[in-house]
């Protein structure tokens, strides 16, 4: 925070520093519990309006590139091929390959052998800070947990 208040909390400081599990788990469910539920009911909003400006974007990014480009018949061969049907796809649009939805499965096949075993390693060291909590593999790391 931009200046000194005595009874400010900071939380990204404990969530940085402390390594009490109890306080950590107190601090995120807070936080949590503060800011989720109030934006939890608003998400299926956001998903429908952000779906519905993809589709418009579609005209405001046409007039756009138009006033940008010098070559209007190479545009209009290229705005041929894109559409736009949800947000998935306008944040698909900023990448240059058209395949990128199946090179990010060919790379997640390439690097998930090693994500998998870096996990089984911050487990473990997790396990050493955190004996009476983390106990076997089979569960999700808690969250809180990671500042």
């Amino acid at each position: 925070m931009w200046f000194h208040n005595p009874y400010y909390v900071d939380i990204e400081q404990i969530m940085a520093t402390s390594r009490d599990y109890k306080e950590l788990a107190y601090v995120f469910k807070a936080w949590r519990d503060a800011t989720g539920k109030k934006m939890k009911d608003l998400y299926p909003q956001f998903v429908e309006l952000g779906n519905k400006a993809a589709v418009a974007n579609r005209e405001m990014f046409l007039h756009i590139l138009l006033l940008t480009l010098f070559c209007l018949s190479l545009f209009c061969i290229y705005w041929e091929f894109v559409e736009l049907n949800n947000l998935g796809d306008l944040w698909l649009l900023g990448y240059e390959a058209e395949d990128f939805r199946d090179q990010m499965t060919t790379l997640w096949n390439d690097v998930s052998e090693l994500y998998y075993k870096l996990y089984a390693y911050v487990r473990f060291k997790l396990a050493d800070v955190y004996p009476d909590q983390i106990k076997g593999d089979s569960e999700p790391l808690p969250a809180h947990i990671f500042g």
